[in-house]
């Protein structure tokens, strides 16, 4: 436990009275980043008569060795709408020590077209 710290912190509220300590535990010897598993790629086939189509993904799983809350963050929006192209989605995961893992995956956007009559 000696390597094991921690901080206290104090809210206070509008009337300048403070809450109960917070207490924050803080960890150095964990050293491992989280395990952070990111879906497999994945193709969306747009119908030809619209620009863009919502494109939705399950968002990664992650594990913490120490058991401690891992934060996940991306700047790739769950549900937005998407052009044809191909888009790499980047998330990272933090744990309180510290720690930082990144997975990434393709959402790829094709063009459905249907070809109506004879030449």
């Amino acid at each position: 436990m000696s390597n094991v710290k921690s901080k206290i912190y104090l809210a206070i509220t509008a009337n300048c009275h403070s809450t109960l300590p917070i207490y924050s535990i803080l960890n150095p010897s964990d050293t491992e980043k989280p395990q952070l598993y990111c879906p497999p790629n994945k193709e969306i086939n747009k119908n030809a008569s619209t620009m863009e189509v919502m494109v939705f993904w399950e968002p990664p799983t992650v594990f913490d060795n120490s058991g401690s809350h891992v934060k996940t963050f991306t700047e790739a929006v769950n549900g937005s709408k998407r052009a044809v192209g191909e888009y790499t989605i980047i998330y990272t995961a933090n744990d309180d020590a510290g720690n930082k893992a990144e997975c990434s995956f393709i959402i790829a956007v094709a063009s459905k077209c249907q070809i109506k009559g004879a030449f």
